[in-house]
């Protein structure tokens, strides 16, 4: 069973976030220049 949350991810896609939060949070930090 796959949820999907408002953003299009499902729980495949959440785990990756989770497993590249560091990254992500790089990514966001460049976003907010």
């Amino acid at each position: 069973m796959q949820v999907t949350n408002p953003h299009g991810l499902d729980s495949t896609g959440l785990q990756f976030l989770l497993n590249n939060s560091d990254l992500l949070a790089d990514m966001w930090s460049v976003t907010r220049l």
